[in-house]
């Protein structure tokens, strides 16, 4: 039985208790394809499956690959796959668990998309998450009119870098949050500002730069905590608080009160889970991440990579991410056919 090198944890942990195993290559169902890793992409959903801040079960069979999104070439394809052929390139986005730190993964044919060979798969590999997530934060376009300012925070992360590219696109104006070390970064995004996130002065400098709009028209929060409660106080009339993300937990005052204090403001607050796109249409989520990759091959976005590391160097890849070292994707390199 042919065997595939992966990384997994058997215990919830910091970055010491993802360890490298050999596993059965698994069998291929009649609707799936296996894939054979090229590069698997380091999400901060991994890290919260590592420190088990998202509840999985450890018990069934004792360890979790991670991993759920990457690029390589169609090595096998079940009887009822229809436009996939093996050799051909592609990128994936699986749902959690589906065991993306491997050389090998089997995947939904629904959650594969066929590639140009032009393409280079270490430039596929950054894009299904940060980009999706993205066209998801940002997809209620009626609401927003050329020049209305956003807020993006942790914008030199690779899905902060998505949605700046693409606000940017559509004619926003974006204000955005990050250390001051990466301010020069998120400028060649084609940001107006950028703050430090630790700036006193963060609110009022902010409310002076969208007095001509009413205030935000959106701000996009992967951070929760006490960022939430800024935001809130910073939205024009009509103005949204997307919520993607809680890596500072939830805010320490009532939510629900502050934002009764500017009904008449008639704003609003939104979570958005990419996987609930993906999982109300699977198909419709395989053509939209298709359409991501005519974006990029028409160079109007571009997907910017950190570092590109050896899947053996996970913890390494984890470490830089969760301490927020990163501009742009991490990359585990899974196969050595790339040089």
């Amino acid at each position: 039985m042919k065997k595939m090198k992966t990384i997994q944890f058997s215990q919830f942990g910091s970055v010491d208790v993802l360890k490298a195993k050999e596993e059965r290559l698994p069998a291929v169902g009649e609707s799936e394809v296996l894939i054979q890793n090229h590069f698997a992409s380091v999400n901060f959903v991994d890290v919260l499956l590592r420190q088990g801040a998202i509840p999985i079960d450890l018990s069934q069979d004792g360890a979790t690959i991670p991993g759920v999104e990457g690029s390589g070439t169609v090595a096998a394809v079940g009887s009822q796959v229809k436009g996939l052929e093996i050799g051909d390139p592609v990128a994936w986005f699986g749902q959690l668990g589906v065991g993306g730190y491997s050389d090998y993964t089997v995947l939904p044919w629904s959650s594969v998309v066929k590639l140009s060979r032009e393409l280079r798969l270490e430039q596929a590999a950054a894009i299904p998450v940060n980009y999706m997530t993205a066209l998801n934060v940002l997809s209620q376009d009626d609401l927003l009119a050329p020049f209305d300012w956003i807020l993006v925070h942790a914008a030199a992360g690779g899905v902060g870098t998505a949605i700046t590219q693409l606000a940017k696109n559509k004619g926003l104006r974006v204000i955005a949050t990050a250390s001051a070390n990466k301010h020069s970064y998120v400028l060649e995004q084609r940001a107006e500002i950028v703050f430090d996130y630790a700036d006193p002065n963060i609110i009022t400098k902010i409310q002076d730069l969208t007095r001509d709009r009413g205030g935000l028209k959106l701000s996009l929060n992967s951070i929760g905590g006490d960022t939430w409660l800024n935001d809130i106080s910073l939205l024009a009339p009509f103005g949204r608080l997307v919520s993607y993300g809680f890596l500072q937990g939830m805010p320490s005052s009532d939510v629900l009160s502050l934002m009764f204090q500017k009904f008449s403001n008639s704003i609003s607050l939104q979570f958005s889970d990419i996987y609930t796109l993906m999982n109300a249409d699977p198909i419709d989520f395989q053509i939209k991440m298709g359409g991501l990759f005519k974006l990029f091959e028409a160079n109007e976005i571009q997907p910017r990579i950190d570092n590109i590391v050896d899947l053996e160097q996970a913890n390494i890849a984890h470490k830089r991410l969760e301490t927020r070292c990163n501009k742009g994707k991490i990359l585990l390199k899974c196969c050595d056919t790339w040089k």
